[in-house]
């Protein structure tokens, strides 16, 4: 039965990508796609690599921001928990 987990990707891949998606104004969601990896990994192998390059007096740049979905959903989550708060205190 064989393994299904990726790789690990090398320091230099990982920064090879970080530095291309910088010049490019991206985000760690662009960083992502570009090592055919998901978010959640990406941002932590960034942490990793931060921390050993900051032993080594280095530092990545910063990228820019994810955009952040609008508030559109902001008042169906209030609309939801309102009906629940209610639910509660009739009970």
């Amino acid at each position: 039965m064989s393994d299904s987990k990726p790789t690990a990707i090398a320091v230099n891949t990982f920064v090879a990508a970080y530095v291309e998606t910088h010049k490019a104004g991206g985000t760690i969601q662009d960083v992502a796609e570009a090592l055919g990896r998901d978010v959640e990994y990406t941002r932590a192998k960034k942490n990793s690599v931060a921390t050993q390059l900051k032993a080594q007096g280095m530092t990545l740049p910063k990228l820019n921001k994810v955009e952040r979905q609008k508030s559109a959903n902001m008042s169906d989550a209030i609309s939801m928990l309102s009906a629940y708060k209610s639910e509660l205190s009739d009970g």
